[in-house]
């Protein structure tokens, strides 16, 4: 019997390779691999998403508008192609985009001035400001403590849609520019109390710092559900009375 090549050889163990199976253990590892990679490239491609729509200019959105309709609608005319551009620019003007909440290194990366702030007297809308677009809350404030950035030293008002109390204490994941802050999300916006103290972060890193306020905030609110629970009974045991 004649000795096998070395192409035969090698095409038997290539044979042998495919068809055995990989241990348990190591599919199970690899599995996990591949799945926390695929999260992963999720996460960054969303956040992508999101930094390249805030970047795309006006110019952008008219070229890609004509380019589909006229895909969509090749003997569409003229006037109706600019009407119907109006309309979307329009539509694109009055909304505003809102990001969802990825994680918390996410906001503090996209968050470029971090801080405390107090709440103070709110700002009385002006008449030509549209409904569409508005924000919920626009309030004078006071910083009492920066977690991250510079611009927010001279911020004395706060836009978001959050829902704001003057005298109410906040920690604030916001974008400032001049003297204005704004955070628009809800998220972004979280109530620590009133008269919190400032001693309780300082000289600490801001991991530590926002672990810290989250601990605290999640006090006050499990606070106050439990007062809105009791006087929740309170109420219902009024109306079972009154019947």
């Amino acid at each position: 019997m004649r000795e096998k090549s070395k192409c035969e050889r090698f095409g038997k163990m290539r044979r042998d390779s495919i068809l055995t199976p990989p241990p348990v253990g190591r599919t199970c590892r690899s599995a996990v691999i591949l799945q926390k990679r695929a999260q992963q490239r999720d996460l960054l491609l969303l956040q992508a998403t999101f930094k390249s729509l805030a970047l795309l200019s006006p110019c952008y959105y008219f070229w890609t508008t004509i380019k589909t309709l006229r895909l969509i609608f090749p003997f569409m005319k003229n006037k109706i192609i600019i009407v119907s551009i109006a309309l979307l620019m329009a539509i694109a003007v009055s909304a505003r985009l809102v990001a969802p909440f990825v994680g918390l290194g996410s906001l503090e990366e996209s968050s470029s001035d971090i801080m405390v702030i107090r709440c103070g007297k709110p700002y009385q809308p002006a008449d030509n400001v549209g409904a569409i677009n508005a924000v919920y809350s626009d309030s004078e404030i006071e910083v009492l403590f920066v977690l991250k950035g510079t611009n927010g030293m001279g911020a004395t008002r706060l836009q978001t849609d959050h829902d704001l109390h003057q005298g109410e204490d906040y920690l604030v994941f916001g974008n400032c520019n001049g003297s204005v802050c704004q955070a628009f999300e809800n998220f972004k916006v979280i109530p620590i109390g009133s008269r919190f103290s400032t001693n309780l972060i300082s000289g600490r890193s801001l991991d530590e710092q926002i672990k810290t306020l989250s601990r605290h905030a999640l006090f006050k609110l499990n606070r106050q559900i439990k007062l809105d629970q009791e006087q929740k009974q309170q109420l219902e045991m009024f109306v079972g009375e009154s019947k």
